[in-house]
């Protein structure tokens, strides 16, 4: 698209140019009303014409007109002043007669006041008088409520130099005031303005700038014109719209502040009233050579013509801190010429005059209407003629600048790509974070800033920007990420300035104070991207020297360091997880990172589970000079060396030139984010804390994978330590059990392999190898050993190699020790029994599982077990099966006899057994035994009576090699006893018959015959008074008074024991309902079951059944 390059669009009023008189003399005054739409023009005639757009634009005469030519026509409020030159008349000689001259005046300069309603005169008065005609102008005229101040452009010296100031110019009588203001100036313009809360008057002369206040006669100096030659008449404006800001571009925009402007000959001034603070600011070259006719001001424009070799020129320009941008330029053809500028807030009128075509003919006149342009549009076309300052000021000196973010916001985006492309990258990357903006919010996308740095590979620039933009709060992590990979490749690819420049912003930006969420998301993101391109040491730096950063410590050294034939790293990372006073923070790492530990550490890292989890954990912190943290020491030289990987630097955690951090700044650190006191520092006493946040050891078994031998020692040191065993998970015991096993099997299949890696065999026999029990002794598997054998055998051999190895575990410290002397001297065997024998001592549940134990002694055949857990899941008969099996005639009768009591069937089974082993072509000695446990059998069925007579008679009868005398006891002491119990049966029979009988005699008594009570005392315990009416007599011959009787139902004395006899009785009737009960007894002896129930009255129907 084209853009015009003028800020305002050209129009012309086609009716008012018609309206326009053609007038024989020169206009020499002309205004515009904007309140009344009036257009004033002023010709040598001394008429004032006019033109009211409302009335069709007729043009009108006033009545009242000057003797000669219109000086000044303006306009105030609703009225209409106009200066003009008149007649003297006599009456007004003596006033204005001048002291001292004989010369008597003739003409005189008159001041009107027109309603501008009405258009009629409303006053009329004097300005001065004159004794010839002079060339006299009006160089400016300014108002303020009703006063009036009027300079004049005269050779009079003395007037030349005073300002008049009128009072009120709608009073009747009105007296002018002369103030001089300088011998030697001649006064080119005034104006009022506000000066410190109140209204001056600023008169603006050839040489400088005047002010004069309130109710003074004396004015002040200002402000010195230096080198001007020609000065403009009414070259001084004051304008409420220039306002001027204190931001980087200048822009005229601050509210409250009113200035003044001057068109002087070289160039304009801008005098802020507030501060006193005046502005020069130099015209476009060609103008400032031109000589200048007049000017005004309107907004923020000033509108000056200048004539050049008798051509004309109409030049507007915009306020700014440079006015060497052109807002529009107008050059007139030879035959026209500019004779009056009217400044409207909105637009500026022009008055036009054409030469007539010929002598004869009267010169022609037109109104040019300049509108100024929108915003947007202004912005555009100065953006297109890359004027980005003047874009900028100009968009941000409106009012309600916010509603232009994205203008504002393409300026700096051109504004910085226009720095870009001369390649000053400073400047570029202040306009795209718009820095000294007074709008917040406006700045260009980072993501365009970036693409445009990486494209041209630019990126000190770049990291300059993000540094910037991180500073400001604008920046997320992508671009924490980009701001380090900048640093980053620098460090890699640069020369060595670029390597130390690097060096120094890195250390500047993760070492800058912010807020602590902040800086660990930083530091965070500078670790990760550290670590990935190499620079380890420097990541591991960063880390060490933070709080909450332990398990990127840990996690740098065990992943990020290559492989050492002395572990350092390991060893590094696992005395710093022993040096964390946070116990909780030290277990969760190292149930994270105990299998790598165990791999590399298998020892060192058993002696730390165990501490967390026995209750006697003190973090491990020792001087870190005595500690093996690795410290860089750096060495200044010439060459800037980037510790990489690949590279010697096992030990270093710091890659700066300068070393950033010395050993006690690392150690001050350290101490000061630590929670321990100073007492707590080396190894002591356990904490109660610690005691009461131990943490269950099943998070640490996945780390034993592959080293059973490690996890044996950690679990025997967590179950026999003597903390509480009840807080123990039930896998704990499981595993404790399942290893044990493991090494019990390769004992019972005498397997020559060692129970531990053959790396650990020369360490374990150094262990083993010590008397003081100070080491945890080491598994030795003898190939000649049986499944009972030992594992741990005590040695009195010394190995040679034994100093060398001491020596190692006095350096670290790691030495492990049993939880008790008797366990280093329990046999596998006993150790297994030992775990299966744990249960809970109230619950007397065991404390591991069960059947997870079961099938490992099963799958280990270790019988023993086996027996127990089938005696713990009450399985009797599988311990019978199991007896049977071993051909263990007396094991199977003493089970049967401990664990029998209540199943008759389980000693049928066992009878059956050892009757069946009784056979003609079994071994005599097999026999024997057999014999001896059935008689043993017999003997306790005898004391049990748990089995029929006839149902062992049935059974002993299935084996024909059974004699009679084997049985000839039992039968003889079973008949017997039978008859014993005959006997005591039918006397007991006898008793209850008698007892009936005698029972029934007493029942029927009593329905036949007279009762006669005898009592003469109440039966009452607390009564015993003899008795009177009414009295209550009891069939049991206990009489009461009917006063101490609680109920009258039932004999107090009695009443117990009747009850007593009513709930045996229902009891009896309840008992025969229990078919549960009847089917176990008949089970056992089915005769006697059944007279039992028949004499609880199974048969009978109840009272209840029957309802």
């Amino acid at each position: 698209p084209t853009y015009d390059s003028h800020f305002f669009f050209q129009k012309v009023d086609k009716d008012w140019n018609k309206s326009i008189p053609e007038f024989k003399q020169e206009i020499t005054s002309f205004n515009y009303d904007k309140k009344n739409d009036i257009l004033l023009f002023g010709d040598a005639t001394g008429s004032i014409k006019y033109i009211r757009k409302k009335k069709k634009n007729e043009c009108l005469e006033l009545d009242s007109k000057f003797d000669h030519k219109v000086l000044y026509i303006g306009t105030h409020d609703h009225f209409i002043i106009a200066i003009g030159e008149d007649n003297v008349k006599e009456e007004t000689i003596s006033n204005y007669f001048q002291k001292g001259s004989s010369v008597r005046p003739k003409f005189e300069y008159t001041v009107k006041v027109f309603n501008a309603s009405t258009m009629q005169l409303f006053n009329k008065f004097l300005l001065l008088q004159v004794p010839s005609i002079e060339e006299v102008g009006i160089n400016g005229c300014a108002f303020h409520l009703n006063k009036m101040a009027v300079v004049l452009n005269t050779d009079n010296k003395d007037l030349k130099s005073h300002v008049i100031i009128f009072p009120n110019i709608l009073s009747s009588s009105v007296t002018p005031q002369l103030i001089e203001i300088h011998k030697t100036c001649d006064l080119v313009s005034v104006c009022f303005a506000n000066y410190i809360q109140s209204i001056s008057l600023f008169i603006a002369s050839t040489k400088s700038l005047w002010r004069l206040d309130q109710d003074k006669l004396i004015p002040e100096k200002v402000h010195v014109f230096h080198s001007q030659k020609n000065m403009i008449p009414n070259c001084m404006s004051v304008s409420s719209d220039l306002k001027k800001s204190s931001s980087n571009f200048s822009v005229y925009g601050v509210p409250n502040t009113q200035f003044l402007s001057l068109a002087l000959d070289k160039n304009l001034l801008l005098y802020n009233t507030s501060t006193a603070q005046m502005i020069e600011v130099p015209y476009y070259q060609p103008i400032a050579e031109k000589t200048k006719l007049m000017c005004s001001f309107f907004k923020q424009y000033v509108a000056i013509v200048t004539t050049e070799y008798n051509r004309q020129s109409l030049s507007i320009f915009y306020l700014s801190e440079s006015t060497k941008y052109k807002a529009h330029e107008e050059h007139l053809p030879k035959n026209k010429q500019i004779e009056g500028l009217i400044p409207l807030p909105e637009k500026l009128i022009v008055l036009m005059k054409e030469s007539p075509s010929s002598p004869t003919a009267f010169p022609k006149r037109s109104l040019l209407i300049l509108e100024e342009k929108n915003l947007k549009t202004k912005l555009s076309i100065l953006n297109m003629k890359l004027k980005y300052n003047e874009a900028l000021n100009m968009a941000l000196s409106v009012d309600q600048s916010d509603m232009y973010t994205e203008e504002i916001t393409e300026i700096l985006r051109r504004s910085g790509d226009s720095f870009f492309r001369e390649s000053d990258y400073d400047n570029a990357i202040d306009r795209y974070l718009a820095d000294g903006l007074p709008i917040q919010g406006v700045y260009v996308e980072a993501s365009y800033v970036i693409r445009k740095f990486l494209d041209s590979q630019l990126y000190y620039p770049l990291s300059k920007y993000l540094y910037l933009l991180h500073e400001r709060n604008r920046a997320d992590a992508d671009h924490t990420k980009l701001l380090l990979n900048c640093y980053i490749r620098d460090l890699q690819h640069g020369n060595k300035n670029e390597k130390e420049r690097a060096d120094q912003l890195l250390d500047r930006f993760v070492n800058q104070k912010r807020p602590a969420v902040e800086q660990e998301k930083i530091q965070l993101i500078a670790i990760d991207a550290l670590r990935a391109e190499g620079f380890r040491s420097r990541a591991l730096g960063i880390a060490y020297c933070e709080p909450q950063q332990d398990e990127l410590i840990i996690r740098i050294e065990t992943e990020d360091y290559p492989f050492h034939s002395d572990k350092s790293n390991y060893r590094r990372a696992l005395a710093h997880l022993e040096s964390l006073s946070d116990i909780k923070a030290a277990r969760k790492l190292m149930a994270q990172y105990g299998s790598v530990f165990m791999y590399q550490l298998p020892k060192e890292t058993t002696n730390v589970m165990i501490r967390l989890c026995v209750d006697d954990y003190v973090p491990y912190r020792q001087d870190i000079k005595k500690r093996n943290y690795p410290i860089r020491e750096v060495v200044q030289d010439d060459s800037f060396e980037t510790v990489r990987d690949g590279e010697d630097h096992g030990f270093s955690i710091f890659g700066s030139l300068r070393g950033v951090f010395e050993r006690e700044e690392l150690l001050k650190r350290r101490e000061e984010t630590s929670v321990l006191p100073e007492e707590q520092v080396f190894v002591g006493s356990p904490s109660e804390q610690n005691k009461l946040e131990a943490l269950q050891p099943e998070a640490f078994i996945k780390a034993f994978i592959g080293n059973d031998y490690w996890l044996m020692v950690f679990l025997e040191c967590v179950v026999f330590s003597g903390r509480d065993r009840l807080s123990l998970e039930p896998i704990v015991y499981n595993t404790l059990l399942e290893i044990y096993l493991k090494f019990y099997a390769q004992l019972s299949t005498k397997e020559q392999t060692s129970l531990v890696p053959s790396s650990h065999l020369e360490e374990y026999s150094l262990m083993l190898s010590s008397l003081s029990q100070e080491n945890y002794p080491s598994p030795v598997v003898n190939s000649n050993a049986n499944s009972t054998g030992m594992l741990f055998v005590p040695s009195t051999k010394l190995i040679p190699q034994q100093e060398v190895f001491m020596r190692f575990i006095s350096e670290y410290n790691y030495a492990i020790r049993p939880p008790s002397v008797q366990l280093g001297h329990m046999s596998l065997h006993e150790r297994i029994m030992t775990i299966l024998s744990l249960h809970h001592p109230i619950k007397k549940i065991p404390l591991y599982d069960v059947e997870y134990a079961m099938v490992m002694v099963q799958t280990s055949k270790f019988y023993e077990g086996e027996l127990l857990l089938y005696e713990k899941l009450n399985l009797y008969h599988n311990i019978i099966e199991y007896y049977k099996s071993k051909k263990d005639y007396k094991a199977v009768v003493r089970t049967v006899e401990d664990k029998g009591h209540n199943d008759p069937d389980m000693w049928m089974q066992v009878l059956s057994y050892l009757v069946e082993e009784m056979k003609n072509d079994a071994p005599e000695e097999q026999n024997k035994k057999a014999e001896e446990s059935l008689r043993s059998m017999l003997r306790s069925i005898k004391s049990r009576e748990n089995i029929p007579p006839l149902m062992v008679i049935q059974i002993l009868s299935r084996n024909e090699s059974i004699k009679i005398g084997m049985i000839k006891d039992f039968l003889k002491d079973k008949l017997e006893q039978t008859m014993s119990v005959t006997s005591n049966c039918l006397a007991e029979i006898n008793n209850t018959q008698k007892e009936t009988r005698e029972a029934a005699q007493e029942v029927y008594k009593l329905r036949t015959t007279a009762h006669v009570f005898q009592k003469k005392k109440c039966s009452a315990e607390k009564c015993g008074k003899h008795l009177d009416l009414p009295v209550v007599h009891f069939m049991c011959d206990h009489s009461y008074h009917q006063r101490c009787l609680p109920n009258e139902e039932e004999c107090p004395k009695c009443a117990k024991s009747n009850r007593e006899a009513v709930n045996h009785y229902q009891q009896q009737l309840k008992n025969g309902q229990d078919l549960e009960k009847f089917h176990t007894l008949f089970n056992k002896d089915a005769f006697r079951a059944s007279a039992h129930f028949f004499g609880l009255g199974v048969f009978e129907k109840t009272q209840q059944h029957q309802q």
